[in-house]
């Protein structure tokens, strides 16, 4: 490896194998005082977190991480990952370029997809508990083995089946890059962002993504980030008993009038009455 300038080192993926080996795989932990310095490299990585949660730097943006997060990174990514109070573990998977590029020519027609997205980004997928101790299982056998071409094309196949199996039922005729933006829109924290935070997450600037929505969702982007909120808030108003102004500030909204007129515009009724005619005594 070299220095590339003060700040950001050069990989070469023959910097981490040794032999016959074909890929790089480990399981590692770092803390708030073990940073990952910050890089770029001649390969491509596929990483998730397994415990813990931080963020990284990537290509000068701020990329939140925690549990269940998986990242895509590309060659032309400068990355860095930090870790939050309690440390953060991940799994990393480094492969050469001739891997991705065959794996794209046979297995994908969007050259938008996962690794080969051309946002300022890269594609980034929150995965669920029982798909994260899949995948780090499968990971920790292939590290018993020779780190052989069979070894690799299998555990990155194995990844990329369930996580097309269990998007194809959601995938739209939308870009990439604007689902999987969507695909993080579902938690208070991001609701609080707004549109700025979502178009961050797109790697584009806001006017472009309205233009994108309108086009294949034939709405405007406003209601599409409002149409998330308020479904997360039905859930809520119908499974918990979490007062109404604390799920309006959740949502996003400062204002408690204006939050009742939107979810009145998609629900009909007032957050009460959606409350009362549809929450269960058991």
């Amino acid at each position: 490896m070299n220095a590339k300038n003060k700040e950001t080192v050069h990989y070469h993926l023959s910097d981490f194998i040794q032999g016959d080996e074909t890929f790089q795989i480990v399981h590692r932990e770092i803390d708030v005082h073990r940073n990952v310095v910050m890089h770029d490299h001649d390969y491509y990585e596929i990483l998730w977190i397994t415990r813990g949660s931080g963020y990284q730097i990537v290509n000068k943006q701020r990329m939140a991480l925690e549990r269940g997060d998986m990242v895509m990174i590309r060659p032309s990514d400068t990355h860095m990952i930090m870790a939050n109070k309690g440390g953060l573990t991940f799994i990393n998977i480094a492969f050469s370029s001739d891997t991705a590029e065959l794996m794209r020519v046979r297995y994908f027609d969007n050259p938008e997809q996962y690794f080969w997205s051309k946002g300022l980004l890269p594609a980034k997928i929150h995965i669920d508990d029982q798909h994260i101790d899949r995948f780090t299982n499968r990971a920790h056998e292939a590290m018993r083995h020779r780190l052989s071409y069979i070894q690799l094309d299998s555990l990155l196949l194995f990844i990329l089946r369930n996580i097309i199996t269990d998007e194809s039922q959601y995938m739209l005729d939308i870009p990439i890059w604007l689902y999987h933006a969507l695909a993080q829109y579902k938690t208070p924290k991001s609701f609080k962002m707004g549109r700025e935070g979502f178009a961050q997450e797109c790697g584009r600037n806001i006017d472009y993504i309205n233009r994108v929505v309108r086009k294949h969702l034939h709405m405007s982007l406003t209601d599409l980030l409002n149409n998330r909120k308020m479904q997360w808030a039905a859930l809520q108003l119908t499974s918990l008993d979490t007062p109404i102004k604390e799920i309006c500030l959740n949502c996003g909204f400062n204002n408690l009038g204006h939050f009742y007129k939107v979810f009145k515009q998609f629900y009909t009724q007032t957050p009460q009455q959606y409350r009362s005619s549809n929450q269960q005594i058991v």
